[in-house]
């Protein structure tokens, strides 16, 4: 598989897992946490927990599809618009 087409699914597949998991944890924190705590409480909560499904779904991405060590491949792996194929 092309490089720039492995870190282009690499992309792809972070933005699901990560899409997925904020729109759970916002459902989550809607129904549950902002009626208990208030707004700003509830998204104090949220927010490091989407940054560490963040952190794992970018280390898994990489390392599931293989994606290169050269900085262009990696790059690719961000909304850039020089690599689509």
């Amino acid at each position: 598989m092309d490089s720039r087409l492995r870190a282009a699914g690499a992309g792809v597949l972070y933005f699901v897992i990560v899409f997925a998991a904020g729109f759970a944890f916002g459902t989550m924190r809607t129904l549950f946490l902002v009626p208990q705590v208030g707004d700003v409480a509830a998204v104090s909560i949220e927010a490091p927990l989407i940054l560490g499904v963040s952190w794992v779904a970018a280390r898994f991405c990489v390392r599931h599809l293989s994606v290169s060590t050269a900085a262009t491949s990696r790059l690719g792996l961000g909304p850039n618009k020089s690599i689509v194929v």
